[in-house]
């Protein structure tokens, strides 16, 4: 999460509080606007395989600092109600007797949208967006039958946390008889940024494989920007 994407209501969470625990994506560019303050920063990134804290450890350290007394923020990249866990924490605190007030944030197919000037779904692309995670609850992947249904029933797909199964998703477009449906992958949204996009049949025969952390998005939203990319300023 960029710096400016931080809302309102969400600068002045963090103004207010006096322990902020962090994850991964956070530019640190704002966590430096807090560093004089006298707040306490607390990171608890993961990476694929690889936790600083366990999703239990988390839940315990936000309730141990409430407990105390602390004001707690807890900073996710992206909107804490998609696929960021933040159902998971409140329940945890609220039944506990902690008041937990969730702030919305600006989650990456939204920012992608924006950026590039792609409809998720619209007059021009279509009007059935569908949003799907690529691992599911316990780490296990989708599966291509799991894929190729919401390729059926949708217009454009995104799909979060789904480098691991970028082949599935290609060979499900192929096997449905789409290989020509436009698919666009972005590694590294609001940081290094690399763009990659074409057709399912042309990137299945390519060498390249997306890295974490990365959005695929596939179907009419991608078609129609390829489409006008070049209207829109982006020429490469």
């Amino acid at each position: 999460m960029e710096a400016g994407d931080i809302t309102l209501d969400g600068y002045r969470a963090l103004s207010e509080a006096s322990v902020i625990v962090y994850d991964r994506l956070i530019d640190s560019s704002l966590l430096d606007q807090f560093r004089d303050s006298g707040v306490k920063l607390i990171y608890a990134g993961k990476r694929p395989g690889s936790h600083t804290l366990s999703q239990d450890e988390i839940n315990n350290l936000l309730l141990q600092y409430a407990l105390k007394g602390e004001v707690v923020a807890r900073l996710k990249g992206g909107d804490p109600m998609l696929y960021g866990r933040g159902e998971e924490e409140c329940l945890y605190l609220r039944g506990r007797g902690i008041e937990c007030t969730v702030i919305p944030g600006v989650t990456s197919a939204s920012k992608l949208a924006a950026k590039l000037g792609l409809p998720l779904a619209g007059r021009c692309s279509g009007s059935v967006l569908s949003i799907a995670t690529g691992v599911k609850a316990g780490g296990k992947p989708i599966g291509e039958s799991e894929v190729r249904r919401l390729i059926e029933y949708s217009d454009t797909v995104i799909f979060y946390m789904a480098t691991g199964i970028y082949r599935v998703i290609l060979e499900a477009l192929q096997a449905s008889g789409r290989r020509d449906t436009a698919v666009l992958i972005v590694e590294d949204l609001g940081g290094r940024e690399r763009y990659v996009y074409g057709r399912a049949g042309e990137l299945a025969g390519s060498s390249y494989e997306p890295s974490p952390p990365a959005l695929i998005v596939v179907g009419g939203g991608v078609e129609w920007w390829m489409k006008h990319r070049r209207d829109l300023g982006y020429s490469s």
